[in-house]
Order: C-alpha cells, then sequence, then structure tokens
C-alpha cells in the first residue's frame, strides 16, 4: 500500500507539469533595462532572462516568493501592490554579460496619487531598495510586512509622509534611512506614521532631516534604537517624535537637534498630545531641542534611565492646560539625568514624580496647581509648597563633561533608591542597575543617582 501510494503521488505530479496552464510558483528575477517580459510570456524564473517590470515580477511569483530586483540606472514608475506572503529584494543577480544588475534599485511614481507600494495583505520583506513619491505615501502597510535597509530620500517637491503603517498586522521597520535632502519649513514631512494597532516594530533607523521623524497616532509601537537628528519647523512647530494616540515604548534611541529654532518657533524631541496619548521612555538621549519631552493633556509619561541634555527652556515640559481630570500630565521620572537646562515646567494640575535623579542648578519650575514629588533625587537647595524644590541631596554631582555620566569622585553614587530596582533594569549605557561603585566594588549593591550607573 505505502509503494502504491507513493507511485501514485509522482505519477500525479508528473501529469501536472505535463498539462498545460499549471502554474509552477516560484521565485522571480526583474531588471529595468535589460529585461523583458515577452509580451506577456517570460514567466521570470530564470536569471539570465529576467522580466524588465516588477509588476510582472509580482504577478509571475508564487504566494511566499521572492521577486529579485536588479539595480538599474531608470526608475521603475509605476505604483505597486504587495501580498501573499510575498517578498521585494534588491540584488545583483545577473552573471550574464548583457544582463547588468548591479547599482540601486529605485521604485519612483512621481505624482501618482497611489502608494508607490501598497502593501495590500500579509507581505514578506521590501529589502534594499530606494522608494519615493511625490503623491500620497511612498509605502502603505495595510498587512504584515518586514521594511528593511531600504532607503526613502524625500526631496525637492517630495512632500509626502515617507511610510504609514496601518492595519492590525506585525510590521518591523528596520534598518532604515528616512532623509529629506532639501528640508522645507513649508512641508511637514514625517518619517514613519502608525496609524492603527497592529504590532510595529521601529528599530535601528536613521531619521535625517525630516519635520517629524515618527508619528503615532495609535496603536503601542515599540520605537528601539534609532537615531533621529535635524529635526526642524513647519510653520512654529515641529518634533522628532510626535504622540497624537496611542502609548509608545521607545527603548535606546538618540535625539539630536543641534541647530536653535527660528525665533518663536519650537522643536521638541518628543511631542505628547492629547487624552488617548501616552509614552514610556527608557535609556533614550535627547539633546537639544526646545523641551526634551513635552506632553499636552496627555495621559501618563514615564521615564527611566533618560539623558536630556542642553534643552533651551526645559528638559520635560508638563502642561494639562488646567483640565481638572487629575489623571492628565503627569509623569513618573526614576533615574533621569537633565542638564543645560531647567528639569522640569510642571503646569495647571500636572504632577511629577521623581526619584533617584539629577536637576542641573535650574531646578524644576513649578506654575499653578503644579506640583512634584521628589525622592532621593539631586537639585539646587530650597523649599517651595509646591514639592517641586525639595532635593534631598544639593552638592556638585560631577559629571563628566558629557553632561551625564558620573566622575569617581561623584556623591551621585550609591545614593539613590535603596530599593533593589525592577529586574532587568539597564542604565543609560547598559549596564546593570544596580552596582556597588565605592570600596572594593563587593559591597551593598545601591541604585546611582541619575541615568548613568557608575562602574568602580
Amino acid at each position: 500500500m505505502r509503494e502504491f501510494g507513493l507511485r501514485s503521488v509522482l505519477v500525479a505530479a508528473a501529469l501536472a507539469l505535463s498539462l498545460p496552464g499549471v502554474a509552477i510558483a516560484h521565485n522571480t528575477y526583474v531588471d529595468r533595462s535589460d529585461g523583458d517580459d515577452g509580451g506577456g510570456t517570460n514567466d521570470c524564473s530564470a536569471k539570465a532572462h529576467p522580466c524588465a517590470t516588477l509588476g510582472r515580477g509580482i504577478g509571475q511569483a508564487g504566494a511566499g516568493d521572492t521577486v529579485f530586483v536588479g539595480g538599474d540606472p531608470a526608475p521603475f514608475t509605476e505604483p505597486q501592490e504587495l501580498g501573499d506572503g510575498k517578498s521585494i529584494v534588491q540584488k545583483d543577480f545577473s552573471k550574464k554579460h548583457s544582463v547588468d544588475t548591479s547599482g540601486k534599485t529605485v521604485l519612483d511614481t512621481g505624482a501618482d496619487s497611489d502608494p508607490a507600494l501598497e502593501i495590500v495583505s500579509d507581505a514578506g520583506k521590501v529589502k534594499g531598495l530606494t522608494i519615493r513619491s511625490l503623491g500620497t505615501y511612498a509605502v502603505q502597510v495595510d498587512g504584515a510586512a518586514k521594511i528593511m535597509h531600504d532607503r526613502f530620500d524625500e526631496e525637492g517637491t517630495h512632500t509626502t509622509d515617507v511610510a504609514i503603517l496601518g492595519g492590525t498586522g506585525s510590521v518591523e521597520v528596520t534598518h532604515d534611512t528616512f532623509k529629506d535632502t532639501t528640508p522645507l519649513t513649508s512641508e511637514g514631512r514625517f518619517g514613519v506614521v502608525t496609524s492603527d494597532t497592529g504590532e510595529v516594530l521601529i528599530a535601528h533607523n536613521q531619521f535625517k532631516g525630516l519635520a517629524t521623524g515618527i508619528g503615532v497616532g495609535a496603536g503601542a509601537p515599540a520605537i528601539t534604537d534609532n537615531r533621529i537628528s535635524g529635526s526642524h519647523v513647519v510653520g512654529m512647530f515641529g518634533n522628532a517624535v510626535s504622540v497624537s494616540g496611542g502609548g509608545p515604548s521607545m527603548t535606546g534611541n538618540e535625539i539630536t537637534n543641534p541647530d536653535e529654532p527660528p525665533m518663536g518657533s519650537f522643536i521638541n524631541g518628543v511631542l505628547v498630545i492629547g487624552s488617548t496619548a501616552s509614552l514610556s521612555s527608557t535609556n533614550d538621549l535627547i539633546q537639544g531641542f526646545s523641551y526634551g519631552i513635552e506632553t499636552q493633556n496627555a495621559g501618563t509619561l514615564t521615564i527611566d534611565s533618560d539623558v536630556i541634555l542642553d534643552s533651551s527652556l526645559d528638559g520635560i515640559g508638563l502642561i494639562d492646560g488646567g483640565s481638572p481630570d487629575a489623571a492628565l500630565g503627569n509623569a513618573n521620572a526614576t533615574n533621569l539625568t537633565v542638564t543645560g537646562s531647567g528639569l522640569a515646567d510642571v503646569e495647571d494640575n500636572a504632577h511629577l514624580d521623581l526619584d533617584s535623579s539629577v536637576a542641573g542648578d535650574d531646578g524644576i519650575d513649578a506654575f499653578g496647581s503644579g506640583s512634584c514629588t521628589i525622592t532621593n533625587s539631586r537639585g539646587p537647595a530650597g523649599g517651595g509648597p509646591s514639592g517641586c524644590h525639595s532635593f534631598s541631596v544639593n552638592s556638585n554631582p560631577k559629571l563628566k563633561a558629557d553632561g551625564y555620566h558620573l566622575k569617581a569622585s561623584s556623591p551621585m553614587i550609591d545614593a539613590g533608591n535603596p530599593a533593589p530596582p525592577s529586574g532587568g533594569a539597564l542604565d543609560i549605557d547598559g549596564d546593570k542597575r544596580a552596582l556597588d561603585g565605592t570600596g572594593n566594588c563587593n559591597g551593598p549593591k545601591q541604585r546611582d543617582i541619575g541615568a548613568d550607573e557608575f562602574r568602580c
């Protein structure tokens, strides 16, 4: 019976191969200039005889297969759709002299109103492409996908958001470059925008010269180890990260803005605005903004081991707009280091819980009914009814020239909260929290004050 069953399977397979019109799923190969669709007869399966159009390559690929696209001086100009688990991967695949697949692969659809690439259902990878659009979005994602090692270099009249992520699928945006080479104060270009509740990872990307690098409108994306620089104003405002809904988790990002905004304008490292928005920020470095992090009528801000440097206003701005809702505009900050500016503005009914943190000599400003609870933290001497000036340590924190690492003589070492930190807690450098930083290094482990945990 077993032998008969195997023979039957082999016969059926041979018949399927011999019957006309039966498609065999396969990877496909495309080259813009040297390929040939063969009038619709080329199935794009041969490296030596690729198809010429990306649409043909996608159409001939089977579910779960990969479209390998060669580099070419000429861009693909037609909007494309991708789904069925298919991938598009840039590759120098040809060794045939007449087919040159070296160079970069560009999908540039100009002013077409459709996205240059739309993920219409769950797909595989989009890898190694340069993608541009004058119309709507360069990429719109409505299913699961991995967008990786791609380049989005908007310039000149390119006015779109570079990529928007929607739907409820799992999306990874990793190791991509989002760059506006000709920043315009009249164009509010975003790098990545999340617009639904899907599981989104935005990690190891570079965002340069955009009005907003990352915009979160919904969901809880993980924003990890990105580099965002060169944010600029559109009108009066700009933000490296903007959160208008949802609750993203930010970890290990470096967000810098070395240029002062124009007079009367504001550029924030992170803006969290609206009652449906909240934020968790851990081990992030934010430098050179109006506010490092600003919240306006937002849900709770949670900060752990962040460094905020050289803000022109304050490291943190907590504003609840005078709302009677006590749940808005509040922040919990642990092991925070803020130097080069005041630590925070706490306005209206907002409240700041601050523990084991370093405030520079400008301290904290409280307005209206703004209030603080401060424990185990360093700041300027003084007191006040709001609790925003009640620092337990007033001595020089003895920081290194970078503004946040502790010198060996710093009184911040082992002076933080004596309670054990949460399991797996790390400092700004990824060192374990807590360590013994004095004596023979084998004594009781206690948290330091500030984002840096000193290693003796």
